[in-house]
């Protein structure tokens, strides 16, 4: 039988000490036909981790909770990061760089340009038009993880093959946000030729966005911290422009792994119970 939420934060309070707050994860692991819960209790002020639990509604056995403990931390953690990286990317409002995307396409189509500015126009127009591209990928990926996440809370527990689809899942939205910011930022200058160009008469008439400074907002000066800033991030302060998809995924998964498991020790460390 399913449990609600009530039961699930149920099973945790029974381990709770007082002066703390219990929260427990809701995907349990399937071990022997029992499911296994992970309970974290917090201070009554603060988020701090004091301990855990590994927490059964139907077994009472500390060796099965024991074996449970490792993809519980493994399988939740890798969920939360999967789930929070591609929900936050997804709801990135893309709507002005179709407007930008629109901008350049009829400035390109009507000829206007010399081809030194032809050139710089349509380079940008690629580059943005890529950036769209790859953000329908990541709402993509978003559908993805949702229809994971219900499949799994549809059969009431998680196997242990499926930590291993969301390793493969982790590394994904930060190589899309890389390639959405690698060469808009090469090519961040662009935008300072586009930008000043836009206030001469033959092209004028193609300014039609909702937001007078879109142009403007797009220019070095305003956009360039902001890029090297993500992509400080997405590179972990590392050149990493002759990395392969593969290569930049696993330096990303490995990474990962190293921090988990070493994530994992400090939560044995904290057990409860059993």
């Amino acid at each position: 039988m399913k449990l609600d939420g009530n039961q699930i934060l149920d099973l945790g309070k029974k381990h709770k000490k007082w002066n703390e707050n219990v929260t427990v994860e809701i995907f349990p692991y399937l071990l022997n036909n029992h499911r296994f819960y992970l309970a974290y209790y917090h201070g009554k002020f603060n988020r701090n981790v004091k301990s855990i639990a590994v927490v059964s509604p139907d077994a009472n056995c500390k060796e099965e909770a024991l074996k449970a403990l490792e993809p519980l931390v493994f399988f939740t953690i890798t969920f939360d990061k999967v789930e929070n990286n591609t929900k936050a990317r997804a709801e990135l409002d893309y709507s002005i760089y179709e407007e930008i995307r629109v901008y350049l396409k009829n400035v390109l189509e009507s000829n206007v340009l010399k081809d030194s500015l032809s050139e710089i126009y349509q380079r940008s127009y690629n580059i943005i038009d890529e950036m769209i591209n790859l953000q329908k990928e990541m709402l993509n990926l978003r559908q993805k993880v949702n229809a994971f996440a219900s499949s799994v809370l549809d059969r009431g527990y998680f196997l242990h093959d499926e930590i291993d689809e969301l390793f493969e899942v982790f590394p994904i939205p930060g190589w899309i946000q890389y390639k959405q910011f690698y060469d808009r930022y090469q090519f961040r200058s662009d935008f300072d030729v586009i930008y000043e160009n836009s206030s001469k008469p033959e092209l004028q008439s193609f300014m039609r966005f909702r937001d007078s400074n879109t142009l403007k907002n797009m220019t070095s000066a305003v956009a360039e911290k902001q890029l090297a800033d993500s992509l400080e991030v997405l590179t972990d302060g590392k050149d990493m422009s002759s990395l392969t998809e593969e290569e930049y995924q696993q330096y990303w998964l490995s990474k990962f792994k190293n921090d988990l498991y070493e994530r994992y020790q400090q939560l044995r460390d904290q057990l409860r119970y059993p």
